[in-house]
């Protein structure tokens, strides 16, 4: 198995409200990245920031997700990456919670594939997205970076494979009202 580091830190200011609580087909978006990523993960790390306290409110019945704030959320989504790897022991899922037409199949797809590579990317229609799947042994190299770094200057400096999937989730997030509004198409 694996586990999962949703990053969940963002201020959401394109849309002005905490977008990961926000209702699609019946529950808030980010229930649908847990969903998805629960059957392939032991456990889930939700690393928050600005909207810590409504996440961990919303969150605290589910037994296999821990809401871990992080204190340096400001300065960028590669801190909640490393905050989330500093509670990882197990290889593991990053993908921000924002993206909620993920499909399971692309979890199993990913952890199953057998590569010397220790990073695997997604691509629909040859355009990368997430969740990107890091294996254990990066952790180390991982952490030694800057925290001005980047999840993308890593994954290339590390080098990774890219593995096509048919699940266009993959590169689906919801940054504006315009791209919520887009779900039910």
């Amino acid at each position: 198995m694996a586990e999962g580091i949703i990053l969940a830190g963002g201020k959401a200011s394109r849309i002005g409200e905490n977008k990961l609580l926000l209702p699609y087909k019946g529950k808030p978006i980010i229930m649908h990245v847990i969903d998805a990523m629960r059957q392939h993960t032991t456990k889930i790390f939700i690393i928050s920031g600005k909207y810590h306290q409504s996440l961990q409110q919303a969150l605290s019945s589910e037994q296999d997700v821990r809401v871990i704030y992080n204190e340096d959320y400001e300065k960028g989504m590669f801190t909640s990456v490393l905050k989330g790897i500093a509670n990882a022991s197990e290889d593991c899922y990053i993908m921000p919670g924002d993206m909620p037409k993920i499909q399971v199949k692309t979890f199993e797809i990913l952890r199953t594939l057998q590569s010397d590579s220790q990073i695997y990317v997604p691509s629909y229609n040859y355009k990368r997205g997430h969740p990107i799947f890091i294996k254990q042994s990066l952790f180390p190299a991982l952490l030694k970076e800057d925290q001005s770094s980047n999840l993308k200057r890593f994954r290339n400096n590390q080098g990774f494979i890219t593995v096509p999937v048919d699940d266009e989730g993959v590169l689906i997030d919801i940054d504006t009202h315009k791209d919520y509004s887009m779900l039910s198409k």
